[in-house]
């Protein structure tokens, strides 16, 4: 059963779910709560419009997201008002991650990576700030520099496409 996924199972969403979820977050929101609560070895539980993940026995999952749950995530991160419902998940829609794992030697030298290009990002930051490169956060005269955008994995969800939600109005029309 090495190369097994996890046998079908069904995931109800409650209300204590809904009521203690988080929008827009991918591991807060309320299907990951209620995965979480249904498969009790269940870790590190991420639900997206694509994929919805967990670590389980030291081995992560990746389910395709059925279409009705995708579109209750959508629903829920704009704020609508949702009801709960269940969904099952099929191992026939399941693939098992294969983790990236460092020998000794190479968290070694990622690890010296890692302090190089601290290091470099400090000197660069100090030149960018003197050339007046990157904006300045409110405070004035000696405030921090704002940091440029993280280009790396969050657990926040936002979605591109206007498409999504082509019902509701732009906020940020005036």
């Amino acid at each position: 059963m090495p190369n097994e996924a996890p046998s079908r199972f069904t995931v109800h969403v409650t209300p204590r779910d809904i009521e203690r979820a988080v929008r827009k977050h991918s591991g807060k929101c309320a299907v990951s709560l209620a995965l979480a609560r249904t498969r009790a070895d269940a870790h590190h539980v991420e639900t997206h419009q694509q994929t919805i993940r967990f670590t389980e026995d030291g081995r992560r999952w990746s389910y395709e997201t059925p279409w009705q749950v995708a579109q209750y995530v959508v629903d829920f991160d704009a704020g609508d008002e949702i009801k709960p419902f269940a969904f099952r998940l099929d191992p026939s829609r399941c693939v098992e991650i294969q983790r990236r794992v460092r020998t000794p030697e190479g968290k070694r030298a990622h690890d010296a990576a890692q302090r190089q290009r601290r290091a470099g990002k400090t000197v660069r930051k100090r030149k960018a700030a003197a050339a007046g490169k990157h904006s300045t956060m409110k405070g004035g005269e000696g405030a921090r520099t704002k940091a440029p955008p993280r280009a790396y994995k969050t657990s926040k969800r936002n979605y591109g496409h206007r498409v999504m939600r082509i019902n509701q109005a732009r906020e940020d029309v005036t």
